[in-house]
């Protein structure tokens, strides 16, 4: 059964760092080894720097896939090892 009362303890937040980028991110970055990936619906996937949002690289989705379609990703990047795997659309 749930519970019928949500707890009352306050955690507070508060915002450590922030990084503009080329457009806004509708997903849920992915964090591993002090790095943060996150792509844009403008098309651009990031590689920051967990500590201070550092912009450590990007790269334009349509440039990587070699044509002029414009591709952007709306999932969550998974790091496996040394592989990064991002669905584009």
């Amino acid at each position: 059964p749930l519970p019928v009362a949500l707890p009352t303890i306050k955690t507070a937040f508060k915002q450590r760092w922030y990084t503009k980028l080329n457009g806004p991110v509708v997903q849920t970055p992915t964090v591993y080894h002090n790095r943060v990936y996150v792509s844009t619906i403008g098309g651009t996937f990031y590689c920051l720097r967990g500590n201070n949002g550092k912009i450590l690289w990007q790269r334009n989705l349509s440039t990587l896939m070699q044509n002029s379609y414009k591709y952007f990703s709306r999932t969550s990047p998974l790091v496996y090892k040394d592989t990064i795997i991002l669905g584009i659309m």
